[in-house]
């Protein structure tokens, strides 16, 4: 499993890479595997991404999420 971009630390969400946490003030929007929508979710953000490494970042994140649904047998909604 990828590690993800942040970590929770003493009631912060912080950046692994830059170490910098969000704000307590900044807006945070959190997707669940077991969120019937979530994967649905994850393909249109992907889709919107900008760079092949943010693609690729999501697309992982995206397999995991894939992965837990089937395992799990989350029932995705009917178009």
């Amino acid at each position: 499993m990828q590690a993800g971009k942040y970590r929770i630390g003493v009631g912060l969400i912080i950046n692994h890479t830059t170490g910098q946490a969000i704000p307590k003030s900044e807006p945070v929007f959190i997707l669940r595997a077991q969120d019937k929508h979530a994967v649905h979710t994850l393909i249109a953000y992907m889709e919107a991404c900008e760079t092949p490494e943010q693609k690729e970042g999501v697309s992982r994140r995206l397999a995991e999420f894939a992965i837990y649904v089937l395992k799990n047998d989350i029932k995705e909604p009917t178009p």
